[in-house]
């Protein structure tokens, strides 16, 4: 006499569908294979803002995990991104210092005019009390 397990004799069958669809799944994601550039252009637009620089580390996220591309290609993406984003910081901040140097200029200008203005009007005012 045979005793019965319990559970789902027929278990593997749904178990070997899971597999075939997950095996297909990825040969379907290795088929479309990693992005073209113009793909990626025409879905995250060009790197030029940090918003942009976030969508870019998002949809390299996304690559990942659907299987178009290897985490460590999105990882090295996603570093690259990031490094632009200090590339971008130190751009930004030299714009910012030479703006800063022009008003000083312009300030140190207008104080030696006034200077002058200054002197010139206290010569005239000695020789009006002298």
């Amino acid at each position: 006499m045979t005793t019965k397990r319990p559970g789902n004799p027929d278990i593997w069958k749904y178990a070997a569908a899971g597999a075939k669809a997950r095996a297909r799944a990825a040969r379907q994601r290795r088929a479309l294979g990693p992005p073209s550039l113009r793909e990626m252009r025409r879905q995250v637009g060009k790197l030029d803002s940090p918003q942009a620089a976030q969508r870019w580390i998002e949809w390299a996220f996304e690559l990942a995990v659907t299987g178009r591309i290897a985490g460590a290609t999105a990882n090295a993406a996603a570093s690259l991104v990031r490094e632009w984003g200090r590339i971008r910081e130190g751009e930004v901040t030299f714009e910012v210092v030479e703006q800063l140097r022009r008003d000083v200029s312009s300030l140190r200008a207008e104080r030696d005019q006034l200077a002058q203005e200054v002197e010139r009007l206290q010569l005239v005012l000695q020789r009006r009390t002298a």
